[in-house]
């Protein structure tokens, strides 16, 4: 979904907050193998703050809904502990209003032991981790890869490049407006623009 790609590369977009405005290159990538996710349940906690602060609904997405997928995946995990701690990093991965890096240590420690980075603590092989998408305001989902998933399980097929802009100070929303899209690359995987741009 092109809103959700956008929302996911500003989310650390100061610049794009101040000024207002941002271009992106967003590509499309074709699964060429299976992949094996780890996937986070949605975090009743921070859903129910977020929106209670935000004071909106969400439009794709409710309570029950949340319930019902955390309960199924309660069910394939078959372990009550197991699915209780999968719920606090679940927690982790919630967060919003993050002020500084510490806040991402729990994440990155489950990270870590996913994609068996602590040594002793080696698993399964697992290409990467599922979970709803913060900046989106968890109605969609987030995938992040490892770097070798992209080389292997993954190829590029095409790009786009769009104009992002923001009206948080007047209290609206965003608007996401492609310029160029269907770029490929040549022979050397650079991507060939139709206009003087990036």
């Amino acid at each position: 979904m092109l809103q959700t790609a956008c929302i996911e590369t500003l989310s650390k977009g100061v610049d794009f907050r101040d000024t207002g405005a941002a271009m992106l290159v967003l590509g499309t990538w074709k699964f060429e193998a299976p992949l094996k996710l780890a996937e986070m349940p949605h975090s009743e906690k921070y859903w129910k703050l977020f929106y209670d602060i935000a004071g909106i609904k969400s439009e794709t997405i409710t309570d029950k809904n949340i319930k019902e997928q955390n309960e199924e995946l309660k069910l394939q995990i078959r372990n009550e502990l197991a699915y209780e701690i999968l719920t606090l990093f679940g927690d982790a991965f919630a967060k919003f209003g993050v002020e500084d890096d510490s806040d991402y240590y729990l994440s990155n420690y489950f990270a870590d032991r996913v994609f068996n980075k602590i040594p002793g603590f080696g698993g399964e092989n697992i290409d990467g981790i599922i979970y709803p998408s913060v900046p989106n305001s968890y109605q969609q989902k987030n995938i992040v890869l490892k770097p070798e998933v992209v080389n292997t399980k993954l190829k590029f097929v095409e790009a786009a490049k769009v104009w992002a802009v923001h009206f948080m100070k007047t209290g609206g929303g965003a608007q996401f407006n492609p310029i160029e899209d269907r770029i490929y690359g040549d022979d050397n995987a650079k991507l060939k623009w139709r206009d003087s741009g990036i």
